[in-house]
C-alpha cells in the first residue's frame, strides 16, 4: 500500500468522526451522532488549536524553487 497523504490531502470530516475503538478497532461504525458532547468537544480543541497556529513558509517549495 503507497501512502499518498502529499498527493490527496487529508480528508475533512464536518461534523468530525468518532469512533469506540474498544468495541470497533476497524473504525467501521461512526458513533458522532451518538455523542454531541464529545464533537463538541473535539470542535473546541481544533478551533483552539487552529487559533494558535502561525502559517509558515512551505520549505519543501523554497527548495524546489532553490534547486530548479
Amino acid at each position: 500500500m503507497t501512502w499518498e497523504l502529499g498527493k490527496k490531502g487529508p480528508q475533512q470530516h464536518d461534523p468530525p468522526l468518532l469512533f469506540n475503538l474498544e468495541q470497533d478497532p476497524s473504525e467501521k461504525y461512526n458513533v458522532a451522532d451518538k455523542h454531541p458532547e464529545a464533537i463538541a468537544k473535539i470542535k473546541q480543541a481544533i478551533d483552539t488549536h487552529r487559533a494558535g497556529v502561525k502559517e509558515v513558509p512551505s520549505q519543501l517549495e523554497a527548495r524546489i524553487e532553490k534547486t530548479e
